[in-house]
């Protein structure tokens, strides 16, 4: 909450004990321009939070949205190919989609933990947002809207989008595993009706046609497909109004 904390004017004697927290206890601000310096701190703190969290969410879904494509094109340069070169297509297909594998795994051990809390970060805030926008009128503190409404409504559409891009994007590369697969029960089809044999060729696209398709995942906690993102919404959306419902009771 960014521009909340920027907003509210806390007293003078608030601001210089911040500012003299930050200093290491010691205070070099004149008199009276303690709160000027409170809402520089607080203000590049919170952008520094965000900026890097920001970051780390592009990075994650121009990588996510690069192994996409490199599989696509596998698919369709695989396909295509079949028919001219054979074989060839085939080694050529195993050889770069294990490759591919290998510098997927790399890339779900490295950004896993990262975005386990960009994506927690991000459903916290919508839950908080839903709950204090109270859009059924049921909870008591209706006093916060007067306020931060125009902040609310930033936060909350913020934390969906990149909540969204980041999900959409990681289940891209879902979904691309998956058309690799079908891809390869193709290949598997030519190799058994065709006269030669190719045993290797044969045994190597049945155990990666057999393995499950590639998912990104958040630190293991959850994994990113396209039935994840409505199942964390509807769970955001059903404890928020159990919260509401909650605070209505005990009004």
């Amino acid at each position: 909450m960014l521009w909340i904390s920027v907003s509210v004017h806390p007293k003078e004697s608030n601001c210089e004990r911040v500012v003299t927290y930050y200093s290491f206890n010691n205070s070099y601000v004149p008199e009276g321009y303690n709160c000027a310096v409170y809402c520089i701190i607080i203000l590049l703190h919170q952008f520094a939070a965000y900026t890097l969290r920001t970051s780390l969410a592009v990075l994650y879904v121009i990588l996510c949205c690069y192994f996409s494509t490199l599989l696509q094109q596998l698919s369709k340069q695989t396909f295509k190919g079949l028919d001219v070169a054979g074989y060839s297509t085939i080694r050529h297909h195993l050889v770069t989609h294990e490759l591919l594998m290998k510098a997927l795994k790399t890339f779900e051990r490295t950004m896993s933990l990262p975005i386990f809390l960009i994506g927690i970060g991000e459903c916290i805030a919508m839950f908080h947002s839903f709950v204090k926008l109270d859009p059924f009128h049921q909870s008591g503190e209706r006093w916060f809207l007067k306020h931060y409404t125009f902040w609310l409504y930033f936060a909350t559409l913020r934390a969906v989008l990149s909540f969204l891009c980041v999900s959409l994007a990681a289940s891209r590369v879902h979904e691309a595993c998956k058309n690799t697969k079908d891809v390869q029960e193709e290949m598997m089809k030519m190799i058994i009706a065709s006269d030669h044999k190719h045993k290797k060729e044969l045994l190597l696209l049945l155990v990666s046609h057999n393995s499950p398709p590639f998912t990104l995942s958040a630190w293991g906690f959850f994994h990113f497909d396209r039935g994840m993102i409505l199942s964390a919404i509807g769970s955001i959306l059903t404890y928020s109004l159990l919260i509401l419902q909650l605070d209505t009771n005990q009004m």
